[in-house]
């Protein structure tokens, strides 16, 4: 250990040196809203999942439940609510596809989904990259020495990484189940996984916030089938940090120098759920000055656009309360909670609508033959974020539709057009009315909803002048109450039409977020989607002087001001 000792305090000085060499002046909060999102490539790093895809051999296999269907007399497509759209209803295990294991997954009262703090989900990326190894050795763990190795070449894991393992094993995801267990004519797996010693260092030695991998399981293949045991996940989960699972994509991203967002929808005391990460990476590998971007909005504020997902959400009139969750593993058999299969463990399946709570509506929820939800790039999900705020006359008429005059005053103010390929998003203050369903409908005596909405006038103008990438709202619709009351969904259909998706039930839209705050969008990359269960959050980069910025952020890491209901 003397000479891993030595050649870590080398890397160390060396490290050290570099950061020094690298200080340089801070960019504005537009300069780096603009590195992030245009002189970056953006690297997905999440499966695609179905009825289908891999599932661990415990869990039940996920079902989709057609709701709406377009006009048309398809015999092959029955919907069991309508036609009109297209609208699934999924059931599936929260450890479905690439998704986030909570620490509450394996150790009772410890944080569920819902607690992961913003600050835990944007993060530097480090990729270990030992797949030749797994290809001549399936059963392979990685060892200290790889990690030495690493840190040689690129320097110190920086403390708050997100490290996540490549091992070249997600390229049997398309093979199945049997391809992802690789069992052996004795039922032994062999798949390749963490160690112990490597966890201990990256967790309690460099103090990384999070890890993730290809494989179905933390531990090797050989542990779990021969023991029944997940040694290394509970460690992870027991220090009350997150990991991904089923991840891939691993090798297009660089092995340093990324940054990672790992979204996943706000499951109010959730035991695991399907995730989105991607990687943002330079263009160009240890380009400057989007290594100082990455460094200033990583120190930015975060903010939270998104509502909790439970079974009690607003939604669409044409919706019942089709959510449900099932319990189907919990920690014990105590009498306290009735698990549907087993003990030792807390899993759920979840059954919801695929537009639940703030979601994404893709081109194919309106249009045939446009994209799924699957297929929007996640390039589409790094955007510059504006806010057209309307609340003040949205209080005095809840009708209000926005005007141009509106998105021209926002223009004039910021000296600056709309830019292209934002993420513009209209401020009503409706999200403070969540979660009454009664008051986000605001309903009158005659059935008449009274919501405020777009204009086709502003949407052309956003869209086909500006160029702008996606839009997004409070209110359940994108037209206004007046409108959807007789069943006009024309500004929503418009959207899609042109091939761009949105996002419904945004919160949180108000003070302080401005120009010069970066959008990150992300969903579950549910196979021809209909839509799905989102997370938004805004990301205002730290500027110039960390006392004071043209934003007024008070410089508190994590904004959330969600009106949380707890189901007891």
């Amino acid at each position: 250990m003397t000479s891993k000792t030595a050649v870590l305090a080398t890397t160390i000085a060396l490290a050290c040196l570099c950061v020094a060499a690298a200080s340089a002046k801070k960019l504005s909060a537009r300069q780096v809203v603009d590195t992030i999102t245009k002189a970056s490539r953006v690297v997905d790093l999440t499966n695609t999942f179905s009825d289908t895809t891999p599932l661990w051999h415990g869990f039940p296999s996920s079902t989709t439940n057609l709701m709406y269907w377009y006009n048309d007399t398809d015999p092959a497509h029955m919907p069991s609510d309508g036609t009109g759209f297209y609208v699934n209803r999924y059931c599936h295990p929260g450890q479905d596809g690439t998704h986030m294991d909570p620490p509450a997954h394996f150790i009772q009262g410890l944080r569920t989904i819902d607690q992961i703090e913003l600050d835990e989900m944007l993060l530097p990326l480090v990729v270990l990259d030992v797949h030749e190894k797994v290809a001549e050795n399936n059963d392979y763990e990685i060892t200290m020495e790889d990690v030495i190795e690493y840190e040689q070449q690129y320097g110190v894991i920086p403390e708050h990484a997100f490290v996540a393992l490549y091992t070249g094993w997600s390229s049997r995801w398309s093979q199945g189940l049997d391809a992802m267990d690789n069992l052996d004519a004795n039922g032994v797996g062999h798949t390749p996984g963490w160690s112990m010693e490597v966890l201990q260092y990256l967790y309690e030695t460099r103090g990384i916030t999070a890890s993730g991998h290809e494989m179905l399981d933390t531990d090797a293949g050989y542990v779990t089938t021969t023991t029944g045991q997940w040694p290394l996940e509970t460690y992870i989960l027991n220090t009350d940090h997150y990991q991904i699972e089923a991840m891939t994509n691993l090798g297009a991203a660089d092995a340093s120098g990324c940054l990672v967002f790992v979204g996943v929808p706000k499951i109010e005391g959730g035991s695991g759920f399907p995730a989105r990460v991607y990687a943002i990476c330079p263009l160009q590998q240890g380009n400057r000055r989007f290594a100082q971007a990455a460094e200033q909005l990583l120190a930015g504020d975060k903010f939270e656009l998104s509502h909790e997902v439970n079974e009690d959400v607003p939604h669409w009139k044409g919706f019942d309360n089709t959510a449900t969750r099932d319990t189907l593993y919990w920690y014990q058999n105590d009498g306290t909670v009735n698990a549907t299969l087993d003990y030792g463990f807390y899993a759920s399946e979840y059954c919801h609508v695929s537009q639940w709570s703030t979601h994404c509506d893709p081109p194919a929820h309106f249009h045939k033959g446009k994209r799924f939800l699957d297929e929007i790039p996640v390039s589409q999900m790094v955007m510059p974020l504006v806010v057209l705020d309307v609340h003040e006359k949205v209080e005095q008429n809840s009708d209000y539709v926005i005007t141009l005059d509106d998105v021209h005053e926002w223009e004039e103010e910021h000296n600056t057009r709309v830019p292209q390929g934002s993420f513009v998003a209209m401020r009503t203050d409706w999200a403070n009315r969540w979660p009454s369903d009664a008051e986000i409908a605001n309903k009158d005596e005659n059935g008449v909803f009274h919501y405020p909405g777009w204009s086709q006038d502003v949407l052309s103008y956003l869209y086909e002048e500006r160029l702008i990438t996606a839009s997004g709202h409070e209110t359940t619709d994108t037209d206004p109450g007046l409108r959807t009351t007789v069943d006009d969904y024309s500004l929503e259909s418009y959207i899609l039409s042109l091939n761009h998706y949105q996002i419904e039930l945004l919160a949180n839209l108000g003070d302080p977020l401005d120009y010069g705050c970066v959008a990150l969008t992300s969903w579950p990359k549910r196979a021809e989607g209909s839509g799905f269960s989102a997370r938004v959050i805004a990301v205002c980069p730290q500027e110039e002087d960390p006392g004071h910025n043209h934003h007024g952020h008070h410089h508190h890491r994590h904004h959330d001001h969600t009106h949380t209901h707890y189901d007891q």
